[in-house]
């Protein structure tokens, strides 16, 4: 009955490893045809130059952006409420 059990957790492990596939291997994903854009999208970003001259600087600019606006968000619906709140209880 153990051998049983332990071939049947066997079976099971392998079955899983086969539906799943490997997350590391993103070409795999990309060769299906559900996806023309991200194949495109992995080419550009494989090739030597990237996305292109000046990306870099672009996308740090964005990222910039980005904290910025989700710093405002939280200190202005999050920080300042409990700041308020903490002069209250006091």
């Amino acid at each position: 009955m153990l051998r049983s059990a332990l071939m049947w957790l066997k079976r099971l492990s392998r079955d899983r490893a086969l539906a799943q596939p490997d997350e590391r291997d993103v070409a795999s994903h990309l060769d299906r045809d559900d996806a023309p854009w991200a194949r495109k999208l992995w080419r550009r970003m494989r090739r030597p130059g990237g996305v292109g001259k000046g990306a870099g600087k672009k996308v740090f600019w964005i990222w910039i952006a980005y904290q910025s606006i989700k710093g405002v968000i939280t200190l202005s619906l999050i920080w300042i409420p409990l700041f308020l709140l903490w002069l209250q209880s006091r």
